[in-house]
Parts: C-alpha cells; sequence; structure tokens
C-alpha cells in the first residue's frame, strides 16, 4: 500500500482519478517499459515510497564492480551470503508490540528532486492510517476495504499470516505474483523472477514480522539472476552493501542496500535504463501504540 492508495482511500470524497492516473501509480518501482512508446503496467499496492532523479547514483549502480571475493576484512563472497546475513540480522530483532505500525522514511521524486521525510502509521489490520509528509498536510482516517488481502492489499496481520518457511514463502509469493502477472499481460516486459525481486524489495523495508523478513530475505537467494554489489548507498547517502537484480526486460536494476557491519537493510534504489532512479531510505520502522508515537 503506497501513500497515494493511503490519502485517496483517506479522503473518499475526492472525485475517483482517471484510470490511466491511478494506474500510473499503482508501483512505483516499476517506472518504464521496454518498448519505444512507454506503457504503463498496472501497479499494485505497496507501502509508500517514491522516486528519486539523479543520473549519478544511476550510473554508479549500473558501473558498481560486483564482488566475489573473500579473507579477513573483505565483504561476503556473494549475494547470498549477504541475505543469510541479513536475515539472522532480522531474526535477533525483537518484533515489538502495538495495534499500529510505523514506518520512518526519507524519499524523493522525480518530479520533486528535493528529499523529504514520509512517517507513516497504519493500523495493524489495515483499518486506518496516518500519513505525515513534511511538505503536505497530514492525512488520517479510514481505510475503506478494497478486496481479500494479499500481497498487493496488505496489512501487518495479514503478513503475519504469511508462512516463514523459504520453501513455503516462495511457492505463496510466486503463486500470486504470476497471477498478478497473467493479468496485466505484460510478460513482454517483464519476467516472473524480475517482479518477485521487486515484491521482496518492498515487503522487506517497511513493517514487517522479524521473522518473514528472514525468510523473505532467504527467498530473495533464491531468486536467478541476484548479485552483489560492493558498494551501494540510499537516497540519504548512507553506504553499504548492495543485493541487486533486473527488474524489468529494459535492464532496469532493484538494488536492496544493507548496513555492512549489522546487515540490517537501509533501504532500496532501482536505476533505470533511461538514466532515472527511484529510491527510499528506511530510518526506522515497528510496532506502536498509537498513530503519532514511534518504537
Amino acid at each position: 500500500m503506497n501513500d497515494l492508495d493511503l490519502i485517496t482511500r483517506l479522503r473518499p470524497e475526492v472525485a475517483e482519478p482517471d484510470p490511466v492516473v491511478l494506474s500510473r501509480h499503482r508501483m512505483a518501482i516499476l517506472e518504464r517499459a521496454a518498448d519505444p512508446v512507454p506503457v504503463r503496467a498496472v501497479r499494485p499496492r505497496f507501502r509508500p515510497r517514491l522516486v528519486i532523479s539523479g543520473a549519478a547514483v544511476a550510473a554508479a549502480a549500473i558501473v558498481a564492480v560486483v564482488v566475489g571475493i573473500s579473507g579477513p576484512g573483505a565483504p561476503p563472497a556473494s549475494a547470498a551470503t549477504v541475505l543469510e546475513l541479513a536475515a539472522n540480522a532480522a531474526t535477533a530483532t525483537p518484533a515489538g508490540n502495538g495495534d499500529w505500525t510505523y514506518t520512518s522514511s526519507v524519499t524523493v521524486s522525480s518530479e520533486d528532486t528535493r528529499p523529504k521525510r514520509v512517517d507513516t502509521w497504519v493500523k495493524t489490520d489495515g483499518s486506518e492510517a496516518e500519513v505525515r509528509d513534511e511538505r503536505a498536510a497530514p492525512q488520517r482516517g479510514v481505510i475503506p476495504e478494497v478486496g481479500e488481502p494479499s500481497l498487493y492489499n496488505q496489512s501487518y496481520d495479514y503478513l503475519k499470516t504469511l508462512p516463514t518457511d523459504p520453501a513455503a514463502l516462495r511457492a505463496e509469493i510466486y503463486r500470486q505474483v504470476q497471477g498478478d502477472l497473467n493479468r496485466l499481460g505484460h510478460q513482454d516486459l517483464y519476467t516472473i523472477d524480475q517482479l518477485v525481486f521487486q515484491m521482496i524489495a518492498h515487503l522487506v523495508d517497511g513493517a514487517a514480522p522479524p521473522d518473514l523478513k528472514a525468510a523473505l530475505y532467504r527467498v530473495a537467494a533464491t531468486v536467478p539472476g541476484v548479485q552483489l554489489i560492493d558498494d551501494m548507498w540510499d537516497v540519504s547517502g548512507r553506504h553499504g552493501l548492495g543485493v541487486a537484480r533486473t527488474t524489468t526486460n529494459a535492464g532496469d536494476m532493484t538494488t536492496l542496500v544493507f548496513d555492512r557491519d549489522t546487515y540490517r537493510v537501509l533501504g532500496w534504489t532501482t536505476t533505470s535504463h533511461d538514466g532515472r532512479a527511484s529510491g527510499a531510505a528506511l530510518l526506522a520502522t515497528g510496532l506502536v501504540d498509537e498513530a503519532g508515537q514511534t518504537p
């Protein structure tokens, strides 16, 4: 679920947007298609995220060296190793308590390149939300139901129902994403592995049960084509290790960025084939008793 979905659903008195405009904002990570005339995919409801424009970031990610070395003081030898260490770090994170999830991110948009902070509270059952954008008026209210819970219509309570066995979780993610890809009819633009990696990237950078995050990292390690980038940074400027994969047939790449000491996720960055990038830096996330509180 993203900011646009939340604000739209919190303000039902606002007229329905044009379907073409709405489809553009369903999934912020799918920015461009491979066709000469870009075709926008219908975008699933992910957690809040926006887009950054910056050829320097894109170029750095594209030319970054994919490492495969080991030894004292050296970075991990593979993406799978980083993801396993990230899974262990997630498992060691307390789940916390409360009826609301809290997520704080620094994001920028292709329409507005100034970084901004967005703080979001969502009730664990998905029924209420509050969004505080530092450059916009706060929005709070009831979230109308929009269908059966799924990866594309998620709440924290729903995420708690997903299997934490990596094999079972992998099967469920692939099942849902394949079904969505079949409905979209964009097999020429994206492969199932590309969309699965995108889905995992969006799930792990927000409020999710720690044992589920651990399983998601282990599933990510099984997605064909993941690579390790020795030096990558999030949109707030923090450097870390990157686990990357191409996420469109045009060559766009999504990178999960991890702290190289703690292996906790710092955020994600997507670099596109046309020189643009998308990203969000995760500052904090957890469970709280009421909207407005922080862990």
